[in-house]
């Protein structure tokens, strides 16, 4: 039986397939491209997007490297790992898994530009649990087949996957990368913003694909009863990885305890602070309801630069006299400007009492009055 040519077939009666048909309208219609879309994409899930697509770009590259022929293969992360060279091939066509680890290894970087601006380092992604995050099982099972793929050197079923569910995957980041960068509340520069590079390389076709896929499904001999259950369930997963992200819209909110031991009267201000998904002056908030001079008061905590509050820590409160606003110095106090703080962590200088809270990471600001705002300074 002769198997040339048969490639491009297989792969239109798999897209003409009823499960794929319904996938791509379940991921049109998929609950997190409407909430980006109408602007109620949260924090906590466009976080989730990059913490669970660390995780996820490690394993391709590792399945994608192994289906490649290099088994040694396994980085503990993609920053620092170099590409293996292509092994010898009497063919000229490129090697689409090869090509795959290729660019993974490309946007390995660009994954962490857009996780900067989310408060999110290569540390932070590399150890949720340590900041409070749990992986999702629904998100995590998409690599963990294509890692079973490559453990069986599956390479037919693979190219067949790969060609019916990267326009899929790509059409759910050219949505994506349109919503973030058009609605304001998201606060990227439109799509060519340094932040929104790895959606918007997922969102590119990638050219030839069918014809690299075609090539390794004839070179494997493989029939169409092969491959269909293959790339069902890896559609389904498709999807599964899209409702692990929506779910975590609330799983990060209870995750700022604060302690006023200033002494200025302020005990609204105790208590634990949920992230409120609200912008100001570019900086999202953690707020509480508390009362403040016998009045029912909206505190909120302001988040800078790219540092992360980690579940169970208690940040202390200071207050400067009734002012608008209130700083906590999370580095060693000592080097401000300030006097050298006491044992408690509280300086003299003007009369104020900046409490020192856990010597970690850089400072907040908050406002006690948000009702009379003026720009936050660092």
């Amino acid at each position: 039986m002769s198997y040339a040519g048969m490639g491009l077939s297989i792969l239109r009666r798999l897209r003409d397939e009823p499960f794929n048909k319904q996938t791509n309208n379940n991921l049109q219609n998929h609950s997190y491209l409407k909430a980006a879309e109408d602007g109620t994409l949260t924090f906590s899930q466009r976080r989730a997007f990059a913490r669970e697509q660390y995780f996820i770009q490690l394993s391709d590259a590792i399945s994608f490297a192994t289906l490649a022929g290099h088994t040694s293969f396994r980085p503990k992360t993609l920053t620092d790992a170099i590409v293996p060279a292509p092994k010898k091939s009497t063919s000229d066509q490129v090697d689409l898994f090869q090509f795959l680890l290729g660019g993974e290894m490309h946007a390995s970087k660009l994954l962490l530009s857009y996780a900067k601006p989310l408060g999110l380092d290569e540390n932070i992604l590399r150890n949720p649990g340590n900041c409070g995050y749990n992986l999702s099982a629904k998100a995590q099972a998409y690599p963990s087949y294509w890692s079973k793929l490559a453990l069986t050197k599956n390479k037919g079923a693979a190219a067949a996957a790969i060609a019916v569910n990267f326009p899929a995957w790509g059409e759910m980041c050219k949505r994506l990368l349109d919503a973030l960068a058009n609605e304001k509340k998201y606060g990227y520069k439109g799509i060519d913003d340094e932040a929104l590079a790895f959606i918007k390389f997922f969102a590119t076709p990638i050219e030839n694909l069918d014809e690299m896929a075609a090539s390794i499904i004839e070179k494997e001999k493989v029939k169409y009863p092969d491959l269909v259950e293959h790339v069902r369930i890896l559609q389904e997963y498709e999807i599964m990885f899209w409702d692990g992200i929506f779910e975590q819209k609330g799983k990060e909110h209870k995750i700022v305890q604060a302690i006023d031991i200033s002494g200025c009267g302020v005990p609204g201000a105790n208590g634990v602070y949920t992230l409120s998904d609200k912008m100001y002056h570019g900086v999202y908030t953690y707020t509480k309801r508390g009362t403040w001079e016998g009045k029912d008061e909206l505190f909120e905590m302001y988040y800078l630069n790219d540092h992360e509050f980690i579940n169970g820590d208690s940040w202390v409160i200071g207050c400067a006299g009734h002012k608008d606003f209130y700083r906590l110095f999370l580095d060693n106090p000592a080097t401000s400007e300030h006097d050298v703080p006491s044992e408690k962590g509280t300086w003299s200088q003007c009369q104020e009492d900046w409490v020192r809270p856990l010597p970690k990471l850089k400072h907040i600001i908050y406002d006690m009055a948000p009702n009379k705002k003026q720009k936050a300074e660092n």
